[in-house]
């Protein structure tokens, strides 16, 4: 069923020590691995969709020659 709330945490708490102990178990190589992995996915999310953004809406308002195609499948939806 159903936890309580100090059930819950009382779980959460055990996982992380289990994990604790797996992390400090890894080779150093991959160890390195997900450090570097993780530093990554913490980087601000903003960041990460103001640089997609520009990129796209600079791609976006290129203009092409009047009779231009391009191979893209959804050019003809813009």
């Amino acid at each position: 069923g159903r936890q309580d709330g100090s059930e819950s945490e009382a779980v959460a708490v055990a996982l992380a020590g289990r994990l604790r102990e797996l992390l400090r178990d890894l080779p150093p190589e991959n160890r390195a691995s997900l450090q570097y992995l993780l530093r990554h996915l913490r980087r601000p999310a903003s960041s990460r969709l103001s640089s997609s953004t520009t990129a796209w809406s600079s791609r976006r308002s290129r203009r092409r020659p009047p009779g231009a195609r391009t191979s893209h499948p959804t050019s003809e939806l813009r």
